[in-house]
């Protein structure tokens, strides 16, 4: 079962996730630059410098803007386009709520 790899996000791909229409997304391949900015990105929430994701890792669409969102033309998959880095949008909520 796919875990955000965000700190202290704790979402993953349970029924009640899904139902409330939140999705994973791998890191990306194929552009070395881009994968790159995301794994930047999580090593600085993480706090850990030498973090790499594995072949299973995702972030969750809450740590993106909803502008970064398409939807494929069959309407079957929320995709995150080519540019578009986690935003860490509601890291905050996971700090506050964890005290």
């Amino acid at each position: 079962m796919p875990t955000c790899v965000v700190k202290w996000c704790k979402n993953n791909s349970t029924l009640q996730n899904k139902s409330q229409g939140i999705t994973f997304h791998k890191f990306p391949s194929g552009n070395e630059k881009w994968k790159d900015s995301w794994i930047r990105i999580i090593r600085n929430c993480r706090g850990q410098e030498d973090w790499s994701p594995s072949t299973s890792s995702v972030v969750c669409s809450i740590h993106f803007d909803q502008n970064d969102f398409y939807t494929t033309s069959k309407g079957r998959r929320r995709l995150v386009p080519y540019r578009a880095v986690p935003k860490l949008v509601g890291y905050a909520v996971f700090i506050i709520r964890r005290f």
